[in-house]
């Protein structure tokens, strides 16, 4: 027999078994699998097609509405991005100008042009390019100096949420200002057309440390048993809110952290009627990646939100919270601390939102019937338990 033959043999049986070895993998990769872990390859993301705008022809006569809504404060809320765009470009332009004349303006002359170009900023509320001008007149003594520190508190506590800046700037413990019309206390983002008083800016300024003492400090039991501010006719409304201080909810306000103090702040404005600085407040406490607010204080947070955005709407005023949104919050308010004491409340508002804003009466009675059985302890849960069958309160 010839040597070579036995090798042959060999190959013809290992044939079959190579054979098997060279399919095997592709048998896997028919039925979808692998014979081994293998890294997938990355797919490009699909492109997002852009939705199509709803059809009101095709829609029922709540969800019209509430588009028709939703249409309507989208167009204002654009109006009103587009006419501060343009007034924001002008005050650029203007501000540009005034900062090449300062090249040539003698020494006397640069404190009223610095603070001109701050006010041209801070009318439009570019808060970052006014304070830049505005702590150039309030750093070294002079006529404007008292003024522009105002402002550049306002901005401080406003836009940046800087207590300790704030109170640094303006001292500490100072008197509670009052004058012969009561307390003046130059209202936050008012830059005025003339310039006040010498004696009116000292006791603005007074105010302010007021109110820095006010939000740093521990919530007095005289303020706990004080009655609420009247909204009408107050021409101080801060300071009214301040001196009439009762929180009606003390928890949210014990604890000692920026949540608090940002929370008292907004709650001030809320009390004084001052719903959009009070907006704007309410919001940086719920979103701010910054604050670590308790989850009882972020519910407050979401619960004031949708009061102060409602306001805001019922007085025509451009808001980028529609109703939806009011009502969302009220409902997230809720999900955030079911136990808080404001939950029963805000169910009702939800459903207050629904039933008039949206007319989504279904989706009303459920919350109402909810804010009954959950929370029949609520201020407003015997209200809840008569608006199906009586008038609806519209606020």
């Amino acid at each position: 027999m010839s040597p070579i033959r036995p090798e042959r043999s060999r190959m013809r049986t290992m044939r079959p078994l190579l054979l098997i070895a060279l399919l095997l993998p592709w048998q896997f990769m028919a039925f979808g699998e692998a014979p081994g872990p293998t890294t997938p390859k990355k797919s490009k993301p699909a492109a997002k097609k852009p939705g199509k705008p709803a059809d009101a022809d095709n829609l029922s006569a709540v969800d019209r509405r509430a588009l028709f809504i939703e249409r309507t404060e989208a167009e204002r809320w654009q109006k009103h991005q587009d006419q501060l765009k343009v007034e924001r470009t002008a005050a650029t332009k203007k501000a540009a100008a005034l900062d090449a004349s300062l090249k040539s303006a003698s020494e006397e002359s640069r404190p009223a042009i610095l603070f001109q170009i701050g006010a041209t900023y801070w009318r439009t509320g570019m808060g970052g390019q006014a304070l830049r001008y505005f702590r150039q007149v309030a750093d070294p003594p002079g006529e404007l100096a008292a003024l522009a520190r105002l402002h550049v508190f306002d901005i401080l506590l406003y836009e940046n949420h800087d207590l300790v800046a704030a109170r640094a700037l303006i001292g500490a413990q100072g008197p509670m200002a009052t004058s012969d019309r009561g307390p003046v206390i130059v209202a936050p983002r008012a830059v005025p057309d003339r310039v006040p008083a010498p004696e009116v800016v000292a006791v603005s300024l007074a105010a302010r440390r007021g109110l820095v003492d006010f939000l740093d400090g521990p919530i007095e039991e005289s303020a706990r048993t004080s009655t609420k501010p009247q909204r009408a006719g107050m021409a101080n409304s801060i300071w009214g809110a301040i001196s009439r201080w009762k929180p009606e909810y003390p928890v949210v306000f014990d604890e000692s952290s920026d949540a608090t103090w940002l929370l008292r702040l907004g709650e001030l404005h809320f009390l004084a009627g001052d719903c959009g600085p009070a907006l704007a407040l309410f919001d940086f406490t719920a979103t701010s990646r910054s604050l670590h607010p308790t989850k009882t204080q972020k519910s407050y947070a979401l619960f004031r939100r949708a009061d102060a955005a409602y306001q805001v709407q019922a007085h025509l005023q451009p808001s980028e919270r529609g109703p939806r949104q009011i009502a969302a919050d009220y409902a997230l308010a809720v999900k955030t601390d079911k136990d808080a004491p404001w939950s029963g409340d805000a169910l009702f508002l939800q459903g207050n939102v629904l039933w008039n804003r949206l007319q989504d009466e279904a989706t009303a009675l459920k919350v109402w019937k909810e804010a009954v059985v959950r929370y029949p302890q609520a201020r407003l849960a015997e209200k809840a338990a008569c608006l199906p069958h009586a008038k609806i309160d519209r606020r």
